[in-house]
């Protein structure tokens, strides 16, 4: 009997002693003396040292993790101090490129220009290189009619022609081409006067090519001599590129022929130009 209990005290002993080998981990502390043996007091808490170790351990790695972060994010933030430095050297290099090709651009045009200038072709459609060939294939029967001497007819007389005072009104228009190595187009037309009706002629040249006014002319010639826009009688008229000469004729009884010509005006500018040129005596 004796011997049975002592050998349950010992059993007892023995698992208190186990018991008491440790604690569970997380027992309140203040000192180191709060703890089981094999023990430490970290941070109020009762630890085994491997499981502090554990914890350093853990807590190195969060700050590693960290500071890799950390330092990720710098590589971030240096990234986009590049790509914005990138951008700003990319932005420095458009704008230079901007400028160089607006520059270039200028230049073109400049060279452009001076191209043009020296081959006489810069303006409008009707003005060209003056080594360029030009046929003018409207004048009649081939034949050249540079001056009012050589003048086409394409008309037929009007006015009083059958009786003295029954007019026969003449409306003609056709078709024409002056070009740049050509002294000009003439035109000739007989108007018979009547006894006592008084003859309205009005003579239009209307461009088919874009030109301007001031470089072509129309005008009018009576038996040889020039007549003059300002003299009596006569009227010269632009309606936007027309040309318009028109005059009465007064009563007489002598036969008038009468020239219209249609010239460029200025000889440093060759032009060549299609139109119309219409005729009426009414």
């Amino acid at each position: 009997m004796t011997n049975t209990r002592l050998t349950i005290f010992a059993a007892m002993m023995g698992a208190s002693l186990v018991l008491g080998g440790c604690s569970d981990t997380g027992t309140d502390c203040d000192s180191p003396g709060d703890c089981f043996a094999g023990e430490v007091c970290v941070d109020g808490r009762c630890d085994s040292p491997d499981n502090n170790a554990n914890n350093t351990n853990n807590v190195n790695n969060v700050n590693n993790v960290n500071n890799s972060n950390n330092a990720n994010n710098s590589n971030n933030v240096n990234n986009a101090n590049n790509v914005n430095n990138s951008n700003n050297s990319n932005n420095a290099n458009n704008s230079n490129n901007g400028n160089s090709n607006n520059s270039n651009n200028t230049n073109n045009s400049n060279n452009s220009n001076n191209s043009n200038n020296s081959n006489n072709t810069n303006g409008p459609a009707c003005v060209v290189d003056p080594f360029d060939s030009c046929a003018d294939p409207f004048e009649i029967g081939g034949d050249r009619n540079d001056s009012w001497a050589d003048a086409d007819r394409p008309g037929s007389s009007a006015g009083c022609v059958f009786d003295r005072d029954t007019v026969r009104p003449l409306d003609l228009t056709f078709e024409a081409k002056l070009c740049h190595n050509e002294a000009g187009d003439w035109y000739g037309q007989t108007i018979v006067p009547c006894d006592s009706q008084t003859l309205t002629v009005v003579v239009r040249m209307s461009p088919k090519t874009m030109c301007l006014p001031s470089l072509y002319a129309l005008k009018l010639n009576h038996g040889g001599a020039a007549i003059d826009c300002s003299a009596q009688g006569i009227e010269c008229l632009e309606e936007n590129e027309d040309k318009i000469v028109r005059f009465l004729e007064q009563p007489a009884s002598t036969v008038r022929s009468y020239y219209f010509g249609v010239e460029a005006t200025d000889d440093n500018t060759p032009i060549d130009l299609e139109y119309d040129l219409s005729i009426q005596v009414q």
